[in-house]
């Protein structure tokens, strides 16, 4: 279920490594390593722009996600609990598992 991600987790775990090569390419500036440090500004700006993508929601889950799919089965589940009918419990658990099976989508 690749759709669940705290995105503030990962863009804070994100800017801890930019702010880590910002103090290795700081370094190497100073010893007058320009080019290792330039290297280094490369990397810091790869990160900040996926930051950036991050949180504008560009790697959001699509609408009709996985967490759509799964919402949709349990109001299922919840409808089907309600009926006193014999077969109800093994719709359910049929539903369930087709359910976390998942759509062939998942990585």
């Amino acid at each position: 279920m690749s759709e669940y991600l705290r995105k503030q987790a990962l863009v804070r775990e994100i800017s801890g490594k930019i702010d880590w090569l910002i103090g290795r390419s700081e370094e190497y500036r100073s010893c007058g390593h320009e080019n290792k440090a330039s290297e280094f500004s490369k990397v810091i700006s790869e990160f900040a722009s996926l930051r950036g993508r991050i949180q504008s929601g560009a790697y959001d889950a699509e609408p009709n996600g996985e967490v759509q799919r799964l919402r949709a089965a349990l109001e299922r589940i919840k409808k089907w609990a309600e009926d006193p009918e014999p077969g109800t419990m093994y719709k359910i658990w049929n539903l369930a598992n087709e359910t976390l099976k998942g759509d062939g989508d998942d990585a």
